[in-house]
This record gives structure tokens, sequence and C-alpha cells, in this order.
């Protein structure tokens, strides 16, 4: 695979290679949307496919209706299935409970099918605004596995991992931070690495 460079559409991080998986710290539904719509703008636009996985303070609606406004030809990527807005509930929650030790190899079967389809990889993204304390250490161990999955097999992905950064712990940072290659965080309007 290489080191493929990607165009992130993150100002402050610029191109990535594939295999990159990378976390930011939000603090208003603005900050998530001033990250997340150049990112997936970036993948459309360099013919990747991509996952939006959503939850508070966005819903499906709402993600939709923000891409298709700030998105150009946003209809045209969706009406030809390279863009899936999916609500946390029936991604990593499902029947009412976590659902995270299939998602590793769901996330290679995805990225193998979008390939076979003629995309350059994966570009996903998730919300992780839903992970209450109870689940924590779960979906820490999930984060790391999509790290070692990604490294292992070498998959033509991006994925970023958004949390809110008031509801995150001290702690809760430590754990996100050491479960991915990097961490964004804006404070006072800025973007930081």
């Amino acid at each position: 695979m290489g080191r493929n460079m990607r165009f992130s559409g993150i100002d402050i991080i610029g191109d990535i290679p594939w295999g990159t998986h990378l976390c930011s710290f939000y603090q208003t539904k603005q900050d998530l949307l001033n990250m997340i719509i150049p990112y997936f703008k970036a993948g459309l636009e360099s013919n990747e496919f991509c996952v939006w996985v959503v939850s508070d303070p966005l819903n499906e609606q709402i993600a939709m209706e923000v891409a298709q406004n700030t998105i150009p030809n946003f209809d045209y990527y969706l009406a030809n299935g390279q863009m899936e807005i999916v609500p946390y509930t029936k991604w990593y929650y499902r029947n009412g409970e976590l659902y995270l030790n299939n998602l590793i190899s769901e996330w290679t079967k995805i990225t193998e099918k979008a390939i076979s389809r003629g995309y350059g990889g994966l570009r996903g993204a998730g919300n992780c605004a839903w992970v209450e304390q109870k689940d924590w250490e779960s979906f820490m161990e999930y984060e790391t596995a999509v790290n070692d999955m990604i490294e292992q097999l070498q998959l033509p992905v991006i994925l970023l991992c958004c949390f809110d950064l008031l509801r995150c712990k001290g702690s809760d940072v430590i754990d996100v931070v050491n479960s991915h290659q990097f961490a964004l965080v804006n404070r006072n309007s800025e973007w930081e690495m």
C-alpha cells in the first residue's frame, strides 16, 4: 500500500497517509461541523467511500441537511452510494446492546467492498458522544483494536473519531489520545494538534 498521501480537508494537518486513525475533541456542534464537513468533502472529491456515524449533537437528518448545504454535489455522491450517514444506534449499538467485536471485520469488509466498486479506499468518522462511562473500557479496547487492524492489514482507510471535550474526564482524554495515532483539540475556537 505504501504511504499514499490523501488530502485530509483539515487545514492544521493537511495531507495524511492511508492507515491514519486520528481523534478530535470539540466543544460545540459548530466545532464538530467545522472539522467533519471539510474532512468528508475532501474524501468525496478524492473518490473515497465515506461513512459518517452520527450521534448527539447531530442526527441523520441534521447531518444530511448540513452536508447538502455545504458540500458541493453532495446529492450526487449520496445518490451514487459514495456516502452513508448512519446513526450510532445502527453502528455501535444494535438491538440495545454494545456491538463492537464484529465492527473490526465490518470495517475490513466495507473497505474491500469500496475498493471493488472503484473507490480509492474508505474514509470514516464517528461522533463518540454516545459512549457512557459503563461502556468506556470496552470502547477504548475497540479503538485500540481498530489501530491494530489498520496497521496489520495495511488497509486504505482513514478514520476520525470525534469526542465531546466537555463530556470527557481528564483520564478519558488520556485514554482517547493513547488509542489513536494523534489528536486534535479545539480550544478557544482554534484547532491544535
